[in-house]
């Protein structure tokens, strides 16, 4: 992915993300971990919290996340996509917490 690391910030938000593991299975691997963090994270920094909010912001900035970003498959993921995402970072965060495990997994209504 085209993300830049800035080496003279050691600290960065991206730098951060980047540490954390990929949990999903080699196979079926779409887009990069870090993109797909990435865009979890700048949806929910402007307030978006569920699923469906943080696809429709993705799709609604598609252009300037695919053009900064610079992701290998030059697309933004849909909603199906970003669920898995923050199902496999809520099972991570939340082991052994049903209440934190369980959130992002739960269909929008």
């Amino acid at each position: 992915m085209g993300l830049h690391h800035d080496t003279t910030l050691p600290s960065s938000l991206v730098d951060h993300l980047a540490t954390i593991p990929d949990p999903r299975r080699q196979r079926g691997k779409s887009y990069e971990w870090l993109y797909l963090l990435t865009l979890i994270v700048a949806a929910m920094m402007t307030g978006e919290t569920s699923p469906l909010g943080i696809s429709d912001w993705v799709s609604a900035h598609r252009q300037e996340l695919v053009e900064s970003l610079q992701p290998v498959r030059r697309r933004v993921p849909c909603l199906s996509t970003l669920r898995r995402a923050l199902c496999s970072i809520a099972r991570g965060v939340g082991a052994g917490d049903r209440r934190l495990s369980a959130g992002p997994c739960q269909r929008d209504g």
